[in-house]
């Protein structure tokens, strides 16, 4: 039987609410699914396995005391302010199922009368325009499903802090970043994060309270501040885990796919391929952190090396880049 609780965050530090995640996601008790409700103030979150010098301006973020924040799950760059609020479902991958958990949210808008709706994979959409975008992880026992819901925060710090490419919005077929994104108060006159809070705590309760009455809702619970914590702060607050060592490469190769954009740069000594970095905001991280290691050692000859990852896993994603690989004719 599923054991349900919210929790509740008013830190405003995102090394410290995506530590409070990622403990959730390692200490979870059997059977519980917990909602938690968080804000970050001035904050860029840039995926797993993405390139924060390609995804994010961040002079400027030095210059305007914005810090820059790496989470567990795949997906793109997303600009966090006081004018949003991000979710997480953390549960039991037995008990992990995506079309309930996003029916929390769009059970929430449809108390407000927003006919919010699920676009594509993860984008939730109001009158053709985003809302929210979801990323996922999944464990050996854990899943973890969390994403950002746009209230009312200043469209203009999307296109400031985050590097959009062009390929991203010609894929969307629109012109720009604030043309493709909207905040919910447009839809509901004097919405604020705190009504988006209950009504969300309301939603959840809705949709899981027939498996438990009484879910409890905790906020800012002493364990906040316990070792592990602190110890997951330390790491999410290094330059080793927000940066990443990026070296210098002879050849870099990009493009977009349905899935999501790639990046691909390799060192060639000769011709082998010694060193790989790869980039991507897919939503599957554990794919693209199994990449590298399929070009490692490998020709570097297109034809050899797209045989050669065909060979390796035959899953859609690796046929695109394989595809894509041999067409450059290197």
């Amino acid at each position: 039987m599923i054991q349900a609780k919210v929790i509740i965050s008013t830190e405003v530090d995102p090394w410290k609410n995506l530590s409070i995640e990622e403990y959730l996601v390692k200490n979870l008790d059997e059977n519980q699914c917990i909602l938690y409700l968080w804000k970050n103030d001035k904050t860029v979150v840039i995926g797993k396995n993405q390139n924060p010098w390609r995804e994010c301006n961040l002079s400027l973020l030095e210059e305007e005391n914005v810090k820059l924040a790496r989470r567990i799950t795949g997906g793109g760059a997303v600009y966090h302010g006081l004018g949003n609020i991000n979710f997480s479902f953390v549960m039991w991958r037995q008990y992990y199922n995506l079309e309930r958990q996003l029916k929390v949210i769009l059970n929430m808008c449809h108390k407000l009368g927003i006919n919010g709706e699920l676009t594509g994979r993860n984008d939730l959409t109001v009158d053709g325009k985003k809302f929210s975008g979801n990323a996922f992880y999944h464990g050996s026992k854990v899943s973890l499903h969390h994403g950002t819901l746009l209230i009312n925060e200043n469209m203009s710090n999307l296109a400031k802090y985050l590097k959009v490419s062009k390929e991203k919005i010609a894929s969307k077929g629109v012109s720009s970043v604030k043309s493709r994104v909207t905040n919910l108060i447009e839809f509901y006159g004097g919405l604020n994060t705190d009504i988006i809070s209950d009504m969300c705590i309301k939603s959840f309760i809705d949709e899981y309270k027939l498996e438990n009455t009484d879910i409890k809702i905790e906020k800012d619970p002493q364990w906040f501040n316990n070792e592990e914590i602190k110890r997951l702060y330390e790491k999410n607050a290094s330059w080793e885990w927000r940066y990443g060592k990026v070296p210098k490469f002879d050849i870099s190769l990009e493009t977009r796919f349905e899935w999501g954009e790639i990046q691909i740069h390799l060192n060639i000594i000769n011709a082998i391929i010694e060193e790989v970095a790869i980039y991507s905001d897919a939503l599957d991280q554990d794919f693209i952190e199994k990449l590298p290691n399929y070009f490692l050692k490998q020709k570097f000859s297109s034809k050899d090396l797209a045989n050669r990852l065909r060979q390796y896993n035959s899953g859609n994603m690796m046929k695109d880049i394989a595809n894509w690989i041999e067409n450059k004719k290197f």
